[in-house]
């Protein structure tokens, strides 16, 4: 059988990221690369989200192709050196071996001399404590457990990545959308870059939350557990809590209790150190984490410039507030990427795994300009980075025909 054009271009499309990420692998003008890489990946998307399913004359591209090639992506960038991150995460399940609280010893303490190696000096913020949630903790324990080195923690959280990928072409199956649509995810450069290049966890509350989300209306217990475990392992999983109790219509008493059982019962083991109360410490490590300074932010950085400090961080608030309330009553996955998008508009710090929070729903609710940041936010400057995204949602509200709400995915 001749393979169609479609099947001809994605093979194209797929060599071409292939070669953008080996160049990006060499280190070989990194930032070029990724964006050639970027390029053809919004390219490759289009294609696939523009065949009709429905038409039998159409090619389509198997799911399990659009896997084995994330696979191949991710393979390829994970000699790529890990992120700082991933020491401090090395670090925190290393002192969890050993006994020690997370939350109650800075990296800095010396009462961790004996133990220290050379790779320990790249801990970002040694002064301070674990700001991680406890389902963090207990991954980077048994990622330490598997292997002290960083390239299998690496593998650790990739094995999530690839997960999440599974289960969201269940998820947009079950929606009676095509499951090829997972290639939104599956083919990004920054998630392929994130998780298997830097050794980011973003994948791994990716996948609970996603989890959470799919299975509230038909499985509220479960969903309660899933969305725990998401805002257990990264914080920002507890913005849309609100969209799961949503989901659970009329069941979401028991999302919730099953949801605090968790989180209490994950909590309990970090609860005391020396027999003093560590939560205290905890959320201290967290308000510490939250004064560092400003990285990449778009609408903070212009409110701080005009109006100072205080008002910034009111108008942020207000800005994923505002988002919460208003998208109740919106699709579930388009309810997610309001928030999310807001939390990105609004937030002090935007590095490029960020993007990851928002990344798996756009398969969901296709917006272009997420899908163009999800490219240009690794680009030094933030008016480069914002630029095409602001643009791109006001021609979007623009050409929004009027009195029909902005988005129009049904979830």
């Amino acid at each position: 059988m001749v393979p169609g054009p479609s099947r001809i271009k994605f093979w194209l499309l797929t060599a071409l990221i292939e070669a953008a990420l080996i160049a990006l692998a060499l280190g070989r003008h990194p930032v070029w690369a990724f964006t050639a890489a970027g390029l053809f990946y919004l390219i490759a998307v289009a294609s696939v989200v523009r065949l009709n399913p429905q038409n039998p004359q159409v090619p389509r591209i198997r799911l399990r192709w659009i896997l084995l090639a994330a696979l191949v992506f991710r393979i390829t960038l994970l000699p790529l050196p890990p992120s700082p991150q991933l020491a401090r995460f090395r670090w925190e399940g290393k002192i969890l071996h050993q006994g020690f609280n997370p939350y109650a010893f800075a990296p800095s303490n010396t009462l961790f001399n004996p133990i220290r190696d050379p790779a320990d000096a790249l801990v970002p913020e040694p002064g301070r404590g674990s700001f991680h949630p406890p389902v963090a903790e207990y991954a980077f324990h048994w990622s330490y457990l598997w292997s002290k080195g960083p390239r299998t923690q690496k593998i650790f959280f990739t094995v999530f990545d690839l997960l999440l990928i599974l289960a969201l072409a269940a998820a947009l199956d079950r929606r009676g959308r095509p499951r090829e649509w997972a290639i939104v995810y599956a083919f990004s450069p920054l998630a392929v870059l994130a998780v298997a290049g830097r050794g980011h966890m973003e994948a791994v509350a990716g996948f609970f939350l996603l989890l959470a989300l799919d299975w509230a209306a038909l499985r509220p217990a479960w969903a309660g557990i899933f969305a725990a475990l998401a805002a257990m392992t990264q914080w920002y999983a507890l913005l849309l809590v609100p969209q799961v109790l949503t989901a659970a219509a009329q069941r979401w008493r028991r999302t919730l209790l099953w949801g605090l059982a968790l989180g209490v019962l994950v909590w309990l083991p970090y609860a005391f150190a020396a027999q003093h109360q560590a939560l205290t410490a905890a959320a201290a490590n967290v308000a510490g984490h939250l004064h560092l300074p400003a990285v990449h932010a778009s609408l903070f950085a212009v409110a701080r410039a005009w109006f100072g400090l205080p008002a910034a961080a009111a108008l942020s608030l207000a800005v994923v507030a505002s988002a919460i309330l208003l998208s109740l009553r919106a699709p579930q996955f388009s309810a997610v990427v309001a928030v999310l998008g807001a939390v990105l508009v609004a937030s002090p710090w935007v590095h490029p795994w960020m993007v990851l929070w928002l990344l798996p729903f756009l398969a969901f609710d296709l917006e272009p300009a997420w899908l163009v940041f999800s490219v240009t936010v690794v680009w030094p400057s933030p008016w480069a980075s914002y630029l095409p995204l602001y643009a791109l949602l006001a021609y979007q509200l623009w050409r929004r025909p009027k009195g029909t709400p902005l988005r129009t995915a049904n979830a």
